[in-house]
C-alpha cells in the first residue's frame, strides 16, 4: 500500500515539521535567561538535550519504524496492551483526548502571536481579523499534500532562523571585550521558570509519529532527520542566548520577545521589524 500511496514526507520536509512541532526558532526561550543568567541557560539547555530530547526523539524514531501507521502515540497504547483489548481502547482514548486538547489550548495560542508580531513590525495593533486569516492560511496549508506541507515548514524555518543568524554575527566581534557574561548568573536561580521554560521548548519530538505511515521510507529517512533536527534545535537556542547576553548583559531584561531588542541593539533599530517577522513565520509554522 505504501508503493502506490501519494508523495509524502522527504527528509527535509521532516526536519520541518519536526523543528516547528518542537521549537519554532528561539522565540520565547528568553526567560530562561532572565530566571538563570547566561551560563546556567545554556548549560540547562544542553543537559536537557542530551538528556530529554536526544532519548524522545530515539524512542519515537523508533516505534515509528516499527509501526509506520498514522496515529503515533494512540497505536502505541493500542498495541502495548493488545492482550488486554478493553485497556488498550481506554488508554487509546485517554491519550486521543489528551492530545487533542493539548492541541485545542496549544494552537490558541498562536493567532494572538501573529498579531502580536505583525504589531511590533507595523507600529500598531493589528485588528483581530489579522489574527483569524492567519488561522484561515494554516488550516488551507494544512489541508494540503503532505510534501507540500514539508516545503513551506522548511522556508518557513529559514526565515525564522536567519534573522538568529545576522544576530550571531553582529555579536561574535563584541565577545573579546564581553565574554565575562557568558559566565555569569541571576544572584538568585528560579529553577522553576527555567525548567518549565527549557523542557517546553524541546517537547514534540513524537510528532514524527502521528504521520509515520506517510513518510517517505520512513525506515532510512526518520533517524538521520530526527539526528538533524535535535542537533539544529539545541544549537538554535544555545548559540543565540550565550551571544545574545554579550549584547545585551542585563538579565532582568531578558522577557518573552527580547530578542527583536537585542537585534535592534547588535545590528540595528530597523532589525526589530526583522525579528518581528520573523516571528510570523514562527509562529505561522507552530499552527
Amino acid at each position: 500500500c505504501f508503493a502506490v500511496m501519494a508523495k509524502g514526507l522527504g527528509f527535509w520536509g521532516l526536519v520541518g515539521a519536526v523543528f516547528f512541532a518542537t521549537a519554532g526558532g528561539p522565540y520565547n526561550i528568553e526567560p530562561a535567561i532572565q530566571a538563570a543568567g547566561a551560563w546556567p541557560a545554556v548549560l540547562t539547555q544542553l543537559c536537557v538535550s542530551l538528556f530529554w530530547s536526544f532519548p524522545v526523539a530515539l524512542v519515537a524514531t523508533e516505534l515509528s519504524a516499527a509501526i509506520p501507521m498514522n496515529g503515533g502515540r494512540i497505536l502505541w497504547a493500542q498495541k502495548a496492551f493488545v492482550s488486554h483489548p478493553w485497556f488498550a481502547d481506554m488508554l487509546a482514548f485517554i491519550m486521543g483526548s489528551l492530545i487533542a486538547l493539548h492541541a485545542l489550548i496549544d494552537l490558541a495560542v498562536y493567532p494572538g502571536l501573529v498579531r502580536t508580531y505583525l504589531g511590533q513590525a507595523t507600529g500598531g495593533e493589528c485588528p483581530e481579523w489579522v489574527g483569524f486569516t492567519a488561522l484561515a492560511i494554516a488550516v488551507v496549508l494544512n489541508l494540503q499534500d503532505l510534501d507540500l506541507v514539508g516545503k513551506a515548514l522548511v522556508i518557513f524555518g529559514a526565515c525564522v532562523i536567519l534573522p538568529f543568524m545576522v544576530i550571531v554575527v553582529e555579536a561574535v566581534p563584541l565577545v573579546p571585550a564581553g565574554y565575562e557574561v557568558m559566565l555569569q548568573s541571576t544572584p538568585r536561580i528560579d529553577y522553576a521558570v527555567l525548567l518549565s521554560t527549557v523542557i517546553w521548548n524541546n517537547s514534540g519530538y513524537d510528532i514524527c509519529s502521528v504521520s509515520a505511515g506517510d513518510i517517505d521510507d520512513v525506515q532510512h529517512t526518520l533517524l538521520p532527520a530526527m539526528g538533524l533536527t535535535c542537533l539544529l534545535v539545541a544549537i538554535q537556542y544555545m548559540v543565540p542566548m550565550a551571544l545574545g547576553t554579550v549584547v545585551d548583559p542585563h538579565f532582568s531584561h531578558w522577557t518573552n520577545g527580547h530578542f527583536s531588542e537585542v537585534g535592534a541593539l547588535a545590528v540595528g533599530e530597523w532589525f526589530r521589524d526583522v525579528m518581528a517577522v520573523g516571528g510570523v513565520f514562527a509562529s505561522m509554522g507552530l499552527m
